[in-house]
């Protein structure tokens, strides 16, 4: 007999997943490219240069992945604006205080070793708060970075202490923002037990909903009513 909860369901469309994927390709190169530059004096900042071909090779790999990254914000950034299905995925987003009570419920509930009631809807405030801490560093890499690039345009548009400045907050941001990808979102999204060894959902689009039911109790409800 077929269980309903091994069927799959659409979850990110194919611009979703695309956008997805330009994102992670350009943080990172970016991120690669990065460490390499801040640390090209130790061992392991040379052996990055010496994969990626070089000094020279290493600049150009970085100004290439911000320009992916910078594609992939300008993409997500019109289908948010110009787009029904965009605008209401961003909607979906936006953290909310019910959020907060339903976190901390579900702590509670964790503690006391209860079952989890009512549950999240399309996000978990884990996932709005990921979301928003790449964004907000995302964009904040990305104005950093072009004043960057201007070079000595730069210095004589601003003084030189805050190029300076904006070198070394630009180099610290993007060590912070690869450390939080990799110890926040890899493992709450991948690692984790119950998704380990990878939530196939960004690559296929599509989750089953027996994930759905116990990590979105209420998208689930939304779409099957009738298991209610």
């Amino acid at each position: 007999m077929n269980n309903k909860l091994d069927e799959f369901v659409p979850r990110f469309s194919l611009t979703w997943r695309l956008q997805h994927l330009l994102l992670m390709l350009g943080v990172t190169g970016l991120a690669i490219s990065g460490l390499a530059y801040r640390y090209y004096a130790t061992p392991f900042g040379r052996f990055l240069i010496g994969i990626e071909g070089g000094f020279g090779s290493r600049g150009i790999l970085h100004r290439i992945c911000g320009v992916m990254l910078g594609l992939a914000v300008i993409w997500h950034g019109y289908k948010v604006i110009f787009t029904r299905a965009g605008h209401d995925d961003f909607m979906e987003l936006m953290p909310a205080i019910a959020d907060w009570d339903r976190w901390k419920a579900s702590l509670r509930a964790k503690i006391a070793g209860r079952p989890i009631e009512g549950g999240w809807g399309r996000y978990t405030l884990g996932q709005k708060a990921q979301y928003w801490t790449v964004a907000v560093g995302t964009l904040f890499m990305i104005c950093t970075g072009l004043i960057l690039l201007m070079g000595e345009r730069a210095v004589a548009a601003l003084p030189k202490w805050i190029v300076d400045l904006i070198r070394v907050v630009h180099g610290g941001q993007g060590v912070e923002l690869m450390i939080f990808i990799v110890l926040w979102h890899l493992y709450s999204t991948h690692f984790s037990p119950g998704r380990f060894p990878m939530d196939m959902s960004w690559i296929t689009g599509r989750i089953s909903r027996q994930q759905l039911k116990a990590y979105h109790q209420k998208e689930y409800q939304r779409l099957f009513p009738e298991d209610v």
